[in-house]
């Protein structure tokens, strides 16, 4: 028997949102989730859970970021600039 989700289908969404600019970036920069993991010192289906929506700990979640390069405002809004 699975755990229940705690999440509502918004959250849900919102964290596949993220997990796909994630992957999308990976591809972009011509890594694999192997490369990934190796850089992380984490195991790819750890980096597979977090591209598939998976709750993403801060401190890996910049970590990701700045090992893809890319801005963690992007990631999360899908915007560069931050808004006022």
């Amino acid at each position: 028997m699975s755990a229940p989700n705690c999440y509502s289908q918004e959250e849900t969404l919102i964290m596949r949102i993220i997990g796909h600019r994630l992957r999308k970036r990976m591809h972009n920069q011509v890594l694999t989730m192997d490369d990934v993991a190796e850089k992380m010192k984490i195991k790819k289906s750890t980096v597979d859970h977090y591209f598939c929506g998976g709750n993403i700990p801060l401190p890996r979640f910049l970590q990701l970021c700045e090992i893809l390069n890319i801005s963690p405002n992007y990631v999360l809004t899908g915007r560069d600039e931050w808004c006022e």
